[in-house]
C-alpha cells in the first residue's frame, strides 16, 4: 500500500513541515516492513524464544509497537511516556494480533497526525528504581527516535528469527544509513 500524503487530516498543507513529513513516511515504511516480515514469519517461530534466552519475535515486535502506540497517544495531551507498557499481551504471541495492531497504527499515521511542528514532554525512567525524568522534545525528535528504536528492534527481530531457522529479507533491520552506504559501495570478490 502506498503512502497517501493527500489522506491526512492535519493541518493546512500551506503549514506543513517538509521533514516532518518525510519521517512520518518513514515510520509508515517501517511499519509496512514489519508486517511483510511477520507475515513472511511461521507462527511457531514468532512466538518461540531462541538460544540463549533471547527475546522473542513476538516480544520485540509488542515491544516496538508499544513505542509507537505511546508516540501517538503522547499527540493527545502533549505527554509521552514510553514505559507505560503492557508486557505479555496477545501481540507478544499472536502474528495476527500484531498485524492487526499495526495496521491500526498505520492507519493513524496515514489519517490524523500532524505534518508540522508540535512539542512534546517525554517522561523516562532513569534507574530501576523508579527515577523518572521529565524532558522536552517535540513531534519531529520522537519520530525520529521511534523510528530508531523500532529499526533497532528489527534487527535483533531478524537474528532471532534466523536463529530459530527462518529465511529473513537480508535488508530487514538495517538502519536507512547502512543500507544507502550497502548499496553504494561494490560488493569485494573473494580470490
Amino acid at each position: 500500500m502506498n503512502f497517501a500524503p493527500d489522506s491526512l487530516l492535519a493541518e493546512d498543507s500551506r503549514q506543513s513541515d517538509p521533514s516532518i513529513f518525510q519521517a512520518i513516511r518513514a515510520v509508515i515504511e517501517s511499519l509496512d516492513a514489519l508486517d511483510d516480515f511477520i507475515s513472511d514469519l511461521p507462527d511457531m517461530q514468532y512466538a518461540a524464544k531462541p538460544a540463549n534466552d533471547m527475546a522473542s519475535v513476538g516480544s520485540h515486535v509488542r515491544h516496538s509497537l508499544d513505542h509507537v502506540a505511546a508516540l501517538v497517544r503522547g499527540l493527545a495531551d502533549g505527554f509521552v511516556d514510553y514505559d507505560a507498557r503492557q508486557r505479555g499481551t496477545e501481540i507478544e504471541r499472536s502474528p495476527s494480533a500484531a498485524r492487526e495492531r499495526l495496521a491500526e497504527l498505520r492507519g493513524v499515521f496515514e489519517r490524523s497526525v500532524p505534518v508540522k511542528e508540535r512539542y512534546l514532554s517525554v517522561r523516562s525512567m532513569l534507574t530501576p528504581d523508579g527515577e523518572t525524568v521529565r524532558a522536552h522534545s517535540s513531534w519531529s525528535r520522537e519520530l525520529v527516535f521511534v523510528l530508531n528504536h523500532t529499526t533497532h528492534h528489527q534487527a535483533m527481530m531478524a537474528v532471532a528469527a534466523q536463529a530459530l531457522g527462518a529465511c529473513v529479507d537480508p535488508r530487514f533491520g538495517f538502519a536507512p544509513s547502512t543500507l544507502a552506504y550497502l548499496d553504494r559501495t561494490p560488493c569485494v570478490q573473494s580470490a
